[in-house]
């Protein structure tokens, strides 16, 4: 996958959980918040993130619990439960009894899946609303990650990384194999 491909994946990522969100969470935990949650949900969050690889496509998984799905139609108004979103605002029930607990009691409110050319990023975001987020991210290959300017590159500071441009900060650090905290403002 090439790093612009790469780059309108991420984008369409945060895009869709924007979308899905209806803009409506906007608490952002602080980063202790978000540490506590892959400590305490580590098991949890590799068996979700292995299973959201093995669905082989790009996709956001949430809970109507997070999440309400925003839609006219009635037989979405009615849904309620774990399901996966496209970036094409396409809805689907999902059937995951470990990652629907992780969505319902852990402080994960999405998880959302990038499959690129030998590796893969998992994404848990534990909050934010509108340009600010922070969480987790899964990566197969135990790499380090610009989630939003995916060819951004990182530079060195403090415990981790950062991207400053124009309009993103990004900041992330490795926690343990193949898992990082993130935050970013868009």
């Amino acid at each position: 996958m090439n790093v612009k491909r790469m780059a309108c994946l991420a984008l369409a990522s945060v895009a869709c959980l924007s979308l899905v969100s209806c803009g409506m969470q906007t608490y952002v935990p602080d980063k202790s918040e978000v540490i506590a949650v892959y400590e305490n949900n580590s098991s949890c969050m590799l068996e979700a993130a292995e299973d959201m690889i093995k669905l082989g496509r790009e996709v956001v998984v949430s809970h109507t619990d997070n999440y309400a799905i925003d839609s006219d139609d009635q037989a979405f108004t009615e849904y309620k439960g774990l399901y996966i979103s496209d970036t094409f605002g396409g809805y689907e029930k999902y059937q995951n009894e470990n990652i629907e607990s992780l969505l319902t009691g852990s402080g994960a409110k999405s998880i959302s899946v990038t499959n690129s050319d030998g590796f893969s990023i998992v994404e848990f975001n534990c909050g934010g609303g509108g340009k600010y987020y922070r969480g987790v991210y899964y990566s197969s290959d135990d790499s380090i990650k610009n989630l939003v300017i995916p060819d951004g590159r990182l530079i060195a500071s403090g415990d981790g990384f950062i991207y400053d441009g124009d309009e993103v900060y990004y900041y992330t650090e490795k926690l343990d194999d193949c898992f990082f905290y993130y935050e970013l403002n868009t």
